[in-house]
This record gives structure tokens, C-alpha cells and sequence, in this order.
């Protein structure tokens, strides 16, 4: 039997989180080719992140952005 899913997204989530924190906004498309984990499960992060209200996604063009989600104000875009 593998690591269990929750295990993972919660590694995931932390990689999500410090490679923002490094590299500040970043499109979806850019996280998911940086980390070395499948996209689906890097989406699954994203989402969890997403509800947690730790990461904001905003829409721009055909892309989503991710940006840490700042704790005193509400998104500059369109959430995603």
C-alpha cells in the first residue's frame, strides 16, 4: 500500500506554499511544471489551498494565477 492521499496533498500544499513565497505569483501552469508531482494532484493542492482561503486565484486571459492570499483585504482580480 502507497502514502495516503492526505499525506500527499499535504506535501504538496507546503511545496505550493514555499514556492510562492519564493517566487511570488505564479500561473497555475508554471506551479504544475515546477513541482514534480502529477496535475492532478497538484490541482487537488491548489483547490485545498483555495478553500483554506492561503492561496487566492485570479483569472487573467486563459490563465490562473495564484498568489498567497493577503490577510488584510480582498482579491485585486476575479477569483478563479
Amino acid at each position: 500500500m502507497g502514502t495516503p492521499l492526505v499525506t500527499v496533498l499535504g506535501v504538496v500544499e507546503g511545496e505550493i506554499l514555499s514556492y510562492l513565497e519564493a517566487h511570488g505569483a505564479s500561473t497555475m501552469r508554471r506551479i504544475i511544471r515546477m513541482l514534480e508531482w502529477p496535475t492532478m494532484v497538484v490541482v487537488m493542492g491548489v483547490g485545498a489551498l483555495i478553500r483554506q482561503g492561503l492561496v487566492r486565484g485570479i483569472r487573467r486571459d486563459l490563465e490562473v494565477v495564484l498568489e498567497p492570499a493577503s490577510p488584510d483585504g480582498p482579491s485585486r482580480g476575479e477569483p478563479a
